[in-house]
């Protein structure tokens, strides 16, 4: 379960207001910075910034949360989770990370302004050993179109948040008529979450309504598997993430409207490997076949396996059963159940 872990207001409460004592400011400085060291590491599922809302509150817009083991240049060099786009709608914002770390940082990555924080939460579980990991890396990506070399498929896979798609880390279709990317993780994985980290330079609400889709089946280039979630929105350079469940060799996001660009700054999976169960069976039958053929023994099997669910395996080759009735005793027929 999670939990809070640390908080930067002692009464537990996110008052906005500068007045009401409960907030941190820095100097106006040179990419101002704001730490907390959770003293071991954490399984970090989101982080909730509360701004200021009595006086600039605008002066967040463009702040990053950092979050990781090391403190090179003060900890702003671990890994981000997300960019905060200032909105007046709300005081408070929540992210979801889903990376470990010890140190999580706020930074505004310009020169000369102002960092202020009313509260600060930082949500998981401690201890950084976890069983699932991100299958996505160093997997075979593809997508509908890619006219740019600095905009391939893989980039979405390569480990990297980086949400401004200049960087060479951003995915990018054409535009296109129901854009899509897949990535094929090589076997079936039972796959808990899916993370996607949206572009954060421009174009924020053009992955709005895309469709994370999970199966087994590359039928319309695998977007027609089941559907894990819609994307109804995700603020500029910020990662959500979406819980599956599902098992699934391939997993797609496509963009089901007419003429649309899909971009995607990073796809992480979380999942184990799926659990298969292995079953010998025997079976005998009569034909007219000479099974001493392996040809005809393949065509044979190929019939057996369109009347069957389960993808069917010969572990020894079928042998003629020397009796009058003429049957044939196969081999076993080793199955996996899915």
């Amino acid at each position: 379960m999670n939990k809070k872990v640390t908080i930067l207001n002692d009464k537990h409460q996110r008052p906005p207001e500068f007045s009401a004592g409960s907030c941190t400011v820095t100097v106006y400085s040179l990419q101002p910075w704001w730490r907390v060291d959770l003293l071991a590491q954490y399984q970090i599922s989101s982080v909730v910034i509360t701004n200021r809302v009595d006086c600039c509150s605008q002066r967040i817009d463009g702040a990053e949360i950092r979050i990781g083991n090391s403190l090179e240049n003060d900890g702003n060099n671990n890994p981000r989770c997300a960019v905060i786009k200032y909105t007046s709608d709300s005081s408070s914002y929540n992210f979801s990370c889903n990376m470990i770390g010890r140190y999580v940082n706020v930074i505004i990555p310009q020169n000369g302004t102002t960092l202020t924080l009313c509260e600060v939460e930082v949500y998981g579980v401690l201890g950084a050993i976890s069983l699932q990991t991100d299958v996505a890396l160093g997997k075979i990506a593809t997508q509908s179109s890619s006219s740019y070399p600095m905009f391939l498929a893989p980039f979405a896979i390569d480990g990297n948040r980086d949400s401004n798609v200049y960087a060479m880390s951003c995915s990018y279709t054409d535009y296109y008529f129901k854009p899509w990317w897949r990535v094929d993780l090589l076997i079936e994985y039972q796959i808990s979450s899916v993370v996607i980290t949206n572009r954060g330079d421009c174009c924020p609400t053009r992955i709005d309504g895309a469709e994370i889709r999970i199966g087994n089946s590359l039928e319309n280039n695998g977007n027609n598997n089941p559907r894990c979630a819609v994307i109804t929105d995700i603020p500029a350079g910020s990662s959500s993430t979406f819980s599956c469940d599902m098992i699934g060799r391939y997993v797609n996001v496509v963009i089901p409207k007419n003429g649309a660009i899909l971009t995607l700054c990073e796809v992480e999976i979380y999942g184990v490997p799926a659990v298969t169960k292995k079953i010998n069976l025997r079976v005998k039958f009569h034909t007219s076949e000479d099974m001493i053929d392996s040809t005809t023994r393949h065509n044979v099997f190929q019939q057996f396996q369109m009347v069957s669910a389960l993808k069917l395996y010969w572990t020894q080759e079928p042998e003629l059963e020397h009796e009058n009735k003429g049957f044939s005793d196969p081999s076993p027929v080793h199955y996996i159940q899915r």
